[in-house]
């Protein structure tokens, strides 16, 4: 606007000299930098003071959860750390896209196993459509319960043995075995993902709201438990 008026306060006046002018042009560009610079600033702050305020928000719920900041883990954002039981916990965030230019957030919980199982496996929940499609036409393994099959990616270097952990009978928990377990956790979860080694849940949590990480955390602690207790139990 001020620039505007000052353009229509040029056209109406009398004739410039074309020093005047010259120095009109300066003054106007001198006006037109300051003005950028400002806002550049203004802005500047705005968005540190937001990064700021959720990079607080995620250091205190890392404090509320026993765990530590990982500086060496990202720019902005870092992962939180530690052990806890003997279970060593990685907690990471990611972005889900939801449109052109929008995204979901999403934190991963990660919980190791207190002891790696004496074979491997990876059991995955296909989390975007390309990835259910790949799933679809690949030669993962089949434990041969069908809702499972098409639930999961299962990849593992003993079969057999597999099929007997996640059939193992526990009858003290949420589901009698295993794959109940998975498939209920399945319903509540972005990510799941079960290895010989760690349990990782992905659950919705803006950055400005982490109370999602609290319960899922103890529901990836409970899922390698029981993982334990089926492999004691085969």
């Amino acid at each position: 606007m001020f620039i505007a008026s000052i353009s229509i306060s040029i056209y109406k006046s009398e004739p410039l000299s074309l020093g005047e002018g010259m120095a009109l042009m300066v003054a106007i560009l001198i006006v037109t930098f300051l003005a950028m610079g400002v806002g550049a600033y203004i802005f500047i702050r705005v968005l540190a003071g937001v990064i700021n305020g959720r990079r607080d928000i995620w250091e205190r719920a890392a404090a509320e959860h026993g765990l530590s900041i990982d500086h060496s883990s990202g720019a902005i954002n870092k992962d939180m750390t530690g052990v806890r039981d003997g279970r060593s916990i990685r907690i990471s965030r990611y972005a889900v896209p939801r449109g052109e230019s929008s995204y979901d957030q999403y934190a991963a919980v990660e919980v190791s196993m207190e002891f790696p199982l004496n074979f491997s496996f990876e059991i995955t929940r296909p989390e975007m459509f390309y990835q259910k499609v790949a799933s679809f036409f690949s030669e993962d393994t089949s434990i041969g319960h069908e809702p499972f099959d098409k639930a999961f990616s299962v990849e593992t270097s003993d079969t057999p043995l597999l099929l007997q952990l996640l059939n193992a009978e526990m009858l003290e928990g949420e589901n009698s075995n295993l794959i109940g377990d998975l498939m209920a956790a399945r319903k509540k979860y972005h990510r799941v993902k079960a290895t010989d080694k760690t349990i990782t849940l992905g659950v919705r949590a803006e950055l400005d709201d982490t109370s999602p990480i609290g319960p899922t955390l103890e529901k990836a602690i409970y899922i390698a438990g029981r993982f334990e207790k089926a492999a004691a139990n085969i």
